[in-house]
């Protein structure tokens, strides 16, 4: 259950800043995080199988990490 704990304040997290990223505002990518953490299915799925929270917490990351290239490359190779 500790690792679903992790995973899961991962997908939080990932989602807080895919938000942010996506919006330009943080107060989208709070309010999706709070929201996310809150969820009922979520907190009920928490002691199940391990590998659906890795597995998503993997996704949420991924698709972070390609606004963010995605971003770098729209700038012309600058970061920020």
């Amino acid at each position: 259950m500790l690792l679903n704990t992790v995973f899961f304040g991962m997908i939080v997290v990932g989602t807080e800043r895919l938000n942010t990223a996506v919006f330009g505002s943080q107060v989208p990518g709070l309010l999706a995080g709070a929201m996310l953490a809150i969820h009922p299915l979520f907190l009920f799925y928490m002691p199940d199988f391990w590998d659906g929270f890795m597995g998503l917490a993997i996704f949420v990351w991924l698709t972070a990490a390609a606004v963010r290239l995605g971003r770098v490359a729209e700038s012309g190779g600058r970061i920020g």
